[in-house]
This record gives structure tokens, sequence and C-alpha cells, in this order.
């Protein structure tokens, strides 16, 4: 009930996690072994021994189940075991690819970008709000973007739309700039719009948009259970937090990291009723975070 997935980062990182809560528990591996086995869990002592000797770590689809079930039996806090299987970041080749390039989809004219990019995006975050009914309220996306030539002026910007989202999302510029030509295609889901810096900035300089959801529509009393950000180019950060209502938190949360290069995926412990994750040199790629209620 293993594999090498997680890399050595996460594997040293949890075997001295759980050597140290053995140690202070002062269970034998045989014994942690009998009290996972009363509880449903048939692992073996080998098992055991291979994730306490940092030669592997659970499986990742096991793991949800196992790990807090080893930290109660040895007395250790939740999430504190859980946490150190967090793998190294996996830094994807930067291939600058355009909006149509890493959507794969044909969107015709809407995705049109002019040649020279006066600026890219440097980090972005996405924060999600659900209700007490477990249904997605909004949605903020700050994006910082950066000039990449002096006297900068413009960019083509791309923003997607929910299926749940009855009317386009506000799309603003909040620092430095404005979004103008704004082209919402209901059809295909996808906004356009020119970012227009208020004047010609240097190279390096930074302005900052933000896209809102404020109408959302669902069929029945169907429950979110997951939300994707899209990283179409390289940034410096991409993060994303998804914040549950008090009344109706989740058994569990997952993210799932995806490039050209790699795809994988770890358990999120919750701060408070957000969970949230953040990559650092991403891009082209996507971040998810999944849940189950």
């Amino acid at each position: 009930m293993e594999h090498d997935a997680q890399g050595a980062h996460s594997r040293v990182d949890f075997a001295e996690a759980l050597r140290a809560a053995i140690s202070r528990r002062g269970l034998s591996l045989r014994a942690i072994r009998q009290r996972l086995q009363e509880r449903g869990y048939d692992i073996s002592v080998a098992s055991l021994s291979v994730w306490q000797n940092g030669v592997r770590t659970p499986r990742t689809d096991v793991a949800w189940e196992i790990v807090p079930e080893l930290e109660d039996i040895l007395g250790v806090a939740s999430g504190e075991l859980v946490s150190t299987l967090r793998p190294r970041v996996r830094v994807a080749e930067d291939r600058n690819a355009t909006f149509a390039e890493l959507s794969g989809e044909d969107l015709g004219g809407l995705a049109d970008e002019e040649a020279v990019r006066d600026l890219s995006e440097r980090s972005g975050s996405i924060v999600v709000s659900l209700d007490a009914r477990g249904r997605i309220r909004g949605t903020v996306n700050r994006t910082l973007w950066q000039a990449r030539v002096d006297e900068a002026q413009r960019v083509t910007v791309f923003f997607g739309i929910d299926p749940s989202e009855s009317r386009p999302p506000r799309v603003r510029g909040k620092i430095g700039c404005e979004l103008t030509d704004v082209v919402a295609d209901m059809d295909a889901r996808l906004m356009r719009a020119t970012l227009r810096l208020d004047s010609p900035i240097p190279k390096g300089e930074l302005a900052l948009t933000e896209r809102e959801s404020f109408d959302r529509q669902y069929d029945g009393d169907d429950r979110a259970s997951g939300f994707t950000v899209v990283a179409p180019r390289r940034q410096v950060e991409v993060g994303l937090a998804v914040i549950f209502d008090p009344a109706c938190i989740p058994r569990r949360c997952t993210a799932f990291i995806s490039s050209a290069s790699s795809s994988r995926s770890h358990p999120l412990v919750l701060n408070g009723s957000t969970a949230s994750h953040v990559e650092f040199d991403f891009g082209p790629g996507s971040i998810s975070i999944d849940w189950e209620w």
C-alpha cells in the first residue's frame, strides 16, 4: 500500500514525523498494526517499517484513510502527519503557450491574441466562497500583471465563465489599468478583454485586474464538488482558496496539480473552514481543489 510518487522530500519528512510520533507513544509496529486492524485497515508490519524508514510513503488513494487513523492511534494533532505528505513543487517547462493552445479547443476569433504581449501574468489568486447548502456563492480572481517591455501599453486577457454563471462576471482594472473591448461568449463560456494601462510603464512595473462572479443559478440542491484554476502561462505564484460555510464542511479535500510535464495530487488539511493550495514558478497548467461531502 505504498509508492514512490511523493518524492524523496516527502518521504523523509513523513518518516521523521512518524518515527517521532511512534517514539513518543511507545508503541511497537506490531501494536500499531493490530490497532489499525481493529479499525478495519490491514497494513503489514513491513509497510509500516518502510514508511518510518523513509523508503516509501502511503499511496495517495489510501493516505486519506490510513494516515488520520495513525495520527489518532499515535496521539498526534490532526493533520500533523498528513501535512508532511505535501510534495516538492515541480516546475514545468515555460512554453508561454497561448490560451488557444492550452485549451485545445477551436474558439475561433474569440481566442485571438496580439502577436506582441506587452504584459504577462506574474501571479494570480482565486478565492471561492460556498454557501450553507454547499453551492458556490461567488468567486474573486485577482491577477497581477508585469510589463515585459519598456513603454508597455496593453495586452489581451481571458476570463472563463463557469457553467453555473447565468451572466458574465464583472471584470475591472484595480491598479494602474482598465479593461476595455470586453467580449463575452456564453456558449463558449469565455470572455476576452483588452487590458489598457493608464499610461505606458517601464519593463517590470505592475498592474492589477479583478474578476468577480455575482449571478449563479443551480438546478435543485446540487452541491459543488470542486473548482479549477488554469494558468495559461508560467507565473511566479498561483493560489486557490475555497472558503466553506461553517454549516457545510466537507469530509475531505484534495489538491490536483497538472502541467505539461507532471500530474499529481495530495490531501489538504482544512484551516478552519478554508482549503487552499499555492504553486510557485508554475504554468502552463491547472490547479484544482476537489472535496467530498
